[in-house]
């Protein structure tokens, strides 16, 4: 059995046909398998979730801060991310917080954020404990998710469990994990983007049905619902060795 997230890397297409199943992510990850391999049989998808500790909290939002979880992955367009910060930080006071390990793409990323003048807004956090991750969802005016790929997107669904308002890419699996929990829009568009965190900062009153709208839509994924389909998956497997 294979749990498939994405086809990223070589050797994940080379072993799924070694596999009795191969469980998918997203359907947009089932897609992109069939496009490249064959496989004995259908791949499953399996949708991921959150643990049930992601909830709203109570404490008021900070109108101040912006929320990025993820990698410096060239992928994860954290180089588009600063242009737009930039863009927002012009007209207001605010602050991103980008949570996530240092690669060695950080020497440029740190350049290009001296380069656009928001070098002093940017706070680096390379690790948090959850709990304070946690706290930073339900505290963070919007978490933002400019991705070019993803093959699920947790910071999308952690969002919209805590009711963090959400700003994120139209591309690749990220659409089948939000629908309309958040707002879509394509990451190569950065002033679009801008123009749609001003407004999650401005008014209060389309903050707050994004908020609606993630807790919402995040009532789509269980993780006790994806587990009961993961072990009739592996019952199947041993019911089919059995008959062999």
């Amino acid at each position: 059995m294979i749990s498939c997230y994405d086809i990223g890397r070589l050797e994940t297409t080379d072993r799924l046909p070694l596999a009795d199943r191969v469980i998918c992510s997203t359907r947009q990850v089932k897609e992109e398998v069939a496009g490249v391999v064959k496989l004995p049989h259908e791949p499953h998808v399996v949708h991921l979730a959150v643990p049930p500790t992601y909830t709203p909290g109570q404490a008021p939002r900070r109108r101040d801060r912006i929320l990025f979880v993820g990698t410096e992955q060239s992928r994860k367009n954290v180089e588009g991310l600063f242009r737009i910060f930039a863009r927002v930080a012009r007209e207001l006071p605010v602050s991103l917080m980008k949570v996530g390990p240092p690669t060695a793409n950080r020497p440029r990323l740190a350049a290009l954020a001296r380069e656009l003048g928001i070098d002093d807004r940017v706070v680096w956090r390379d690790f948090v404990p959850e709990t304070e991750l946690l706290e930073m969802y339900r505290t963070a005016a919007v978490t933002v998710v400019p991705s070019f790929l993803e093959g699920f997107s947790m910071p999308c669904l952690e969002a919209m469990a805590t009711g963090c308002p959400l700003v994120a890419s139209n591309l690749s699996a990220i659409p089948e994990v939000v629908g309309s929990g958040g707002v879509l829009l394509d990451p190569r568009d950065e002033a679009a983007w801008a123009e749609t965190i001003l407004r999650v900062l401005h008014d209060p009153t389309y903050s707050s049905d994004l908020s609606r709208r993630g807790i919402e839509r995040s009532r789509s994924f269980s993780a006790e619902r994806s587990a009961r389909e993961v072990v009739s998956i592996y019952e199947e497997v041993w019911a089919d060795r059995g008959r062999s």
